[in-house]
């Protein structure tokens, strides 16, 4: 599945990662998808200009934006730092989340979707907290 966008220019990660319980790369915005070492799963929103704190967790994987909260649709791109008009035009996009029983969604919209109607679909299917992950051309899952 794909994780994080990246900047077409550099090619790097926007967002952070965390592998193995080191940073391996700071971002600059999103929501974290964060595995605790003991499976945990959260939705850290990214700190802008102080830097987040990934210590209590295993992975983290900065994407975005966040789409739902404590079970609410919650999506608010350009306050995580998201400008790029082409992020909010309709696109297949994959999502991560985690319902109320721990268990981990990961789900790709083959049919284009906004990020709002995303966040409908990860209700429905039982997330408390979820975040978006890089869609567009990038959109794939594999099992």
């Amino acid at each position: 599945m794909t994780g994080t966008f990246f900047d077409p220019r550099s090619l790097k990660p926007v967002g952070d990662l965390v592998i193995g319980g080191t940073v391996a790369h700071v971002g600059c915005v999103g929501t974290g998808l964060a595995i605790s070492f003991d499976n945990e799963i959260k939705c850290v929103p990214f700190k802008t200009g102080r830097g987040t704190n990934w210590e209590a967790f295993e992975t983290v994987l900065c994407a975005g934006p966040r789409l739902v909260s404590g079970g609410v649709a919650a999506v608010d791109a350009r306050a995580e730092g998201f400008s790029d008009r082409h992020l909010f035009n309709r696109h297949p996009r994959p999502a991560a989340g985690v319902t109320g029983a721990g268990k981990l969604l990961l789900v790709c919209a083959k049919t284009p979707v906004t990020f709002a109607e995303l966040a409908k679909v990860m209700r429905r299917l039982g997330a408390v907290e979820a975040v978006g992950l890089d869609g567009g051309s990038s959109t794939a899952l594999y099992c």
